[in-house]
């Protein structure tokens, strides 16, 4: 969303750290085996909601790309529960979408610093002033 030219390898989902959002996530998870174009068996759409919402690492292979869901994996600076209050949704189709704001995608990147996240922080600080 914030560097529409750069088309990611994947995308990574953070999950609330609720029961409620752990299954809200696996069910999204599993409706992907409903889905032949998406090329995933029933078997790796199963996710355990509570450990969606413990945090658990999930990394799940489709034929539309790679699907990250971190927890444990976020920066020890980053709060999940945060990071997903503070949100920004928008709708793509007629489907709401939420993103990370852009001081926490900052955050994030400026603190896993993996592969490309470096020059993400370059070009997002050349075209974003962040708030704080």
């Amino acid at each position: 969303m914030y560097l529409p030219h750069r088309r990611p390898n994947d995308v990574d989902l953070i999950i609330g750290p609720t029961l409620r959002a752990g299954t809200q996530a696996a069910l999204a998870i599993a409706s992907l085996a409903f889905d032949p174009k998406a090329g995933l068996s029933a078997s790796a759409a199963f996710t355990d909601p509570q450990q969606l919402a413990d945090g658990e690492q999930e990394i799940i292979t489709t034929a539309y790309g790679t699907l990250h869901i971190i927890g444990r994996h976020l920066p020890g600076s980053c709060n999940r529960s945060a990071i997903v209050r503070r949100r920004c949704w928008f709708i793509v189709g007629r489907y709401p979408v939420a993103v990370c704001s852009l001081d926490d995608l900052l955050e994030i990147k400026k603190e896993a610093n993996h592969g490309q996240d470096a020059a993400d922080v370059e070009q997002l600080l050349s075209i974003y002033k962040p708030r704080h």
